[in-house]
């Protein structure tokens, strides 16, 4: 995962069952946070930003996403997403970023999209 981008668009994981797929991605992230090799950042982008925000369905995810802030990745969310679903101010996991960054980085690292 070294040198990668993961953007998350969405706060689940595969098509079908939401639940499950809330479960999927909160194991997927417990996962990365477990191994050695780190992405370079992780991008939440339209649904994905509910997954660093209070008061959202996501608490497991964001536990292993603010882990992973604590190993060193960047948690990058929309600030279009955020205010497109009025959670500005409910950010309690990584930073608020906008498109600009996210291109650059795109330009820089492999990106996963998930």
């Amino acid at each position: 995962m070294k040198g990668k981008l993961i953007v998350l668009a969405g706060d689940g994981l595969g098509r079908g069952d939401t639940d499950l797929g809330h479960v999927i991605l909160a194991n997927f992230l417990r996962t990365l946070a477990q191994r050695a090799d780190k992405p370079a950042a992780i991008v939440c982008l339209n649904a994905g930003v509910r997954l660093v925000c209070s008061g959202t369905d996501a608490f497991e995810a964001q536990e292993h996403l603010k882990e992973l802030v604590a190993q060193g990745v960047s948690v990058l969310a929309c600030r279009t997403c955020l205010e497109h679903f009025g959670l500005v101010h409910r950010v309690v996991v990584g930073q608020i970023a906008g498109m600009a960054q996210f291109v650059e980085m795109m330009a820089e690292h492999e990106v996963i999209a998930l």
